[in-house]
């Protein structure tokens, strides 16, 4: 796999991840982010520690950034538990948004059995609260399905929180397999296309910004 850095110190690397790339390994014997990058920094004869710090699900492409070391991934985690890092997305959803700007709240629990998520009452044992804010970009019309292109903050990081929580409104992800209806030879519309988050040392902004990548983007790009 050839990796796509986009910036890089002594302490971190931000990095694009390709759709069908998984985040971090598991029992397969798939590529991933985190051995692609360890394998990088043996090869430059450097310390092969690397800790995703933001996680994507395998079919969503965007950007990731990752630690080189134990300090920044302290730090920078406490960035993102602390809501002072922003994560920003963009993603076709089938249908229409009644209102062009708003905010979803709700409250998630994930099926370890299915690796599904699903929207349940707030008392539900395991329940975790997810929310994001949205913002309507464009709508158009793909192969005769009517679709919006919209711009997600996330507030929360619940598995799966994006497509959970869009589905369960009647507006499923162009191209979600799980929670809406898989299209051949297309991958989910969703990017990590924004993310912001401090410098460790000196505390200055650090902003990063891709375009999406997909068929059902390019409608609209």
């Amino acid at each position: 796999m050839i990796l796509n850095i986009l910036f890089e110190n002594d302490d971190l690397i931000v990095c694009k991840k390709p759709a069908g790339v998984l985040a971090q390994g598991n029992n397969s014997f798939a590529t991933d982010m985190v051995s692609a990058l360890m394998t990088r920094e043996v090869k430059k004869g450097g310390k092969p520690y690397i800790a995703p710090i933001n996680r994507l699900d395998c079919p969503v492409s965007g950007i990731m950034l990752f630690a080189k070391n134990k300090n920044a991934a302290a730090k920078l985690t406490n960035q993102l538990t602390t809501h002072n890092m922003n994560k920003s997305y963009y993603a076709v959803v089938v249908g229409e948004l009644t209102e062009e700007i708003g905010t979803f709240e709700d409250y998630l629990v994930k099926d370890a059995k299915t690796n599904l998520s699903k929207v349940v009452d707030e008392a539900t044992p395991g329940a975790k609260k997810a929310k994001l804010n949205y913002a309507l970009v464009a709508k158009k019309v793909i192969n005769g399905v009517n679709t919006s292109l919209v711009k997600i903050q996330l507030i929360t990081g619940r598995h799966h929180q994006i497509r959970v929580q869009f589905s369960s409104r009647g507006l499923p992800l162009y191209a979600d397999a799980k929670y809406g209806k898989a299209i051949r030879g297309e991958n989910i519309a969703l990017c990590a296309c924004e993310l912001t988050f401090s410098d460790i040392n000196t505390g200055e902004k650090m902003k990063f910004n891709i375009e999406p990548e997909g068929s059902a983007f390019e409608y609209y790009l």
